[in-house]
């Protein structure tokens, strides 16, 4: 195998094993439970809503994904009431990591207050939009619901701020929590286990198993129906005109993780057949950039394995820039071209004449160059004149002469004569 010819198969050989190697890492990666927190259509993680969309439209309750922004989705629905969205994450409501401002959340509430509504899922409270606290629960107000005067707090392992393990035990009979330790087999040799859970008791008998350690709010707030479970507050509902306003503090209860809980599929089935009349269940694909495209590039790295194939191929150019680099390479001699001569060019033209035939018209020219030569000197030998005569006879021919050798003769003297008695 040749120098260069190795040089070229390495890049492919480096390719191969690379991506072999993202295959097996990616196969024998494990599911957990700790994942973030988007529940988005087709988001198989735990942290992902596809169960609870294959459930609702096994249901018969039409599903939408929303890709554009929540205050710019609800002018677009066909149905001006009876619509439910679903907002998931902790964070920003937007891509960009921009805050909801007034402006936003105002179209937003009046949608809300037509007949519709909408869920807010967070694991982590101080992350919800201090526009839209301040608005539905005023600081002034005694709620106990106030961004800032009634921080949640966050029960750890399994007791509640402020109280202790005794209370804990005395209350068993009210809260279920659970420490399952069943395992289940995800097609790999690692597993996830159920975190521990405590089940939250809501209005109308209805029930959320949720985890137990998430955060919760210290006090129920005014004029709104609460779910709770021995550590506090956990589900919220507020009535906004003739619509209304859920705010959940799980990660848990309606994503992949735990929607097969005890109540959390009965609980979500009673609310949207509450809140849903004509309108859709929308989940907010937006918020976590799986909606409308703001760019081209964009667009192309929303296509599924965009973000790998990127990644994989900027490697690989890196990988072939570094191995065709001429400074990583043995020195290369340097040679000088050498330069045409004369003797070259005169070759050239005379093997053109030669193929063109063209002797008469070579003859012609050296006649036309020495009769001007003598004019200008004055004076013409009677042996010149008799030479350019029989030159004339070969140029007027106009034909190859049959002895080509007999014309190079008469050429030659006529140039040693010119030589002799012009001296060029």
């Amino acid at each position: 195998m040749s120098r260069i010819s190795r040089r070229n198969l390495w890049l492919p050989a480096a390719a191969a094993v690379f991506i072999v190697a993202i295959a097996w890492w990616g196969a024998s990666a494990s599911i957990g439970f700790e994942s973030k927190l988007r529940c988005c259509v087709f988001d198989p993680g735990t942290g992902g809503g596809l169960g609870v969309v294959q459930w609702a439209r096994q249901m018969g309750i039409p599903v939408r994904a929303l890709q554009d922004p929540l205050w710019e989705a609800v002018g677009t629905e066909s149905s001006k009431t009876g619509n439910c969205f679903l907002t998931a994450g902790n964070g920003a409501w937007s891509p960009w990591n921009e805050e909801l401002t007034r402006e936003d959340w105002s179209p937003l509430k009046s949608w809300i207050a037509r007949g519709n509504s909408l869920i807010v899922v967070t694991s982590d409270p101080s992350t919800l939009p201090k526009t839209v606290l301040d608005d539905l629960w005023p600081p002034d107000a005694n709620s106990g619901f106030k961004s800032g005067s009634a921080a949640p707090t966050t029960a750890k392992g399994g007791v509640p701020s402020g109280s202790s393990r005794n209370d804990s035990h005395k209350k068993s009979g009210e809260e279920k929590e659970t420490a399952e330790e069943d395992e289940f087999d995800f097609g790999s040799s690692d597993v996830a286990a159920i975190p521990a859970t405590s089940t939250a008791t809501l209005p109308d008998k209805q029930m959320l198993t949720v985890r137990a350690n998430g955060p919760r709010w210290p006090k129920t707030p005014e004029h709104t129906e609460a779910g709770r479970d021995v550590h506090g507050v956990v589900w919220v509902r507020k009535e906004i005109g003739k619509g209304s306003l859920y705010l959940l503090l799980d990660d848990f209860a309606w994503t992949n993780a735990g929607f097969d809980a005890d109540g959390n599929a009965k609980t979500l089935a009673a609310i949207l057949s509450r809140e849903v009349h004509g309108g859709v269940f929308g989940f907010d694909e937006y918020r976590h950039g799986h909606g409308r495209a703001e760019s081209f590039a964009a667009y192309l790295l929303r296509l599924r394995g965009g973000t790998a194939f990127c990644l994989i191929a900027a490697l690989l150019v890196g990988l072939f820039l570094l191995g065709r680099n001429i400074r990583f390479g043995a020195p290369e001699p340097y040679v000088v071209v050498e330069r045409r001569s004369a003797r070259e060019y005169v070759e050239a033209a005379a093997f053109l004449n030669e193929r063109a035939r063209a002797a008469p018209l070579a003859v012609e020219s050296i006649v036309r160059r020495l009769r001007s030569v003598g004019l200008k000197r004055g004076h013409l030998s009677a042996e010149m004149a008799e030479l350019l005569q029989q030159a004339d006879r070969v140029a007027a021919s106009a034909e190859r002469p049959a002895k080509p050798t007999e014309i190079c003769a008469l050429v030659r003297r006529m140039i040693a004569l010119r030589k002799k008695l012009y001296g060029s």
